[in-house]
């Protein structure tokens, strides 16, 4: 659905080893070739992020699908050979706070790829909605995000109602990517965060909620799925005494 998604706006959101990068690549990589001459905008927040993590991911897919690529270092992007489409990679936190959005200035883009979304500050987003802007493609972005909590700018954005026009949301989770990783990988996973702790929500499930760190008090006693039940309703004519 992400990679083929009319949707001017797509949030691919879930928890860790989903493949939502591989995903992100894949769906720039379909619009350069599908549309010769696109420019394309692929990014992290930090250069450090683009370098060592997003940035071999991209060449990898590239390598992989039969995808030839060339560098060109002047305008910091790759140039897809069969069909001139450019894709730019950059990081875009500025050293400069003067030129906070100097990194997203200068190409025309119709497709912007932002891995990690949620560690980008939210002054940005609408500076990312307003280079959508090359005539003649397609203009949608993508991110790639952890899941937020609900007071995070994504999840203002992206509503899980999906009631945000042309803002869809997906979800996604590690069981998702089981054919990939293997059942034994997955069994560690729920070793390390067994049911109950608030990590198996975000980084298992891939369910928004907030990132609590620390040992957890009640943990061993609280059991979500037995202690939890989601269809009781609050009776609004008795009294409340205590809520903590």
């Amino acid at each position: 659905l992400a990679l083929t998604s009319p949707a001017r706006y797509i949030d691919l959101e879930g928890g860790i080893r989903a493949q939502k990068t591989t995903a992100l690549c894949a769906w720039i990589a379909n619009g350069c070739i599908e549309y010769p001459g696109m420019n394309s905008f692929l990014c992290r927040y930090t250069d450090d992020a683009l370098t060592s993590i997003l940035k071999p991911t991209w060449r990898a897919y590239c390598a992989t699908s039969g995808i030839s690529v060339e560098w060109d270092a002047s305008q910091e992007c790759d140039i897809i050979s069969a069909t001139g489409s450019k894709v730019f990679l950059r990081g875009l936190k500025s050293s400069d706070d003067t030129q906070r959005y100097a990194k997203l200035r200068g190409p025309t883009i119709a497709r912007f790829g932002i891995d990690q979304a949620e560690e980008l500050p939210p002054d940005f987003w609408p500076e990312i909605q307003g280079r959508l802007s090359q005539p003649g493609y397609p203009q949608q972005a993508m991110i790639t995000p952890q899941p937020v909590n609900e007071n995070h700018w994504i999840a203002k954005e992206f509503p899980e109602d999906q009631s945000n026009p042309n803002h869809l949301y997906i979800r996604t989770n590690c069981y998702d990517n089981r054919v990939n990783l293997g059942d034994a990988y997955i069994e560690e996973l729920e070793r390390i965060y067994p049911i109950g702790t608030a990590k198996r929500r975000t980084l298992l499930e891939g369910r928004r909620g907030l990132a609590v760190k620390g040992q957890p008090v009640y943990m061993g006693a609280f059991d979500r799925e037995r202690h939890v039940d989601n269809t009781l309703e609050i009776n609004p004519q008795l009294p409340l005494y205590e809520a903590w």
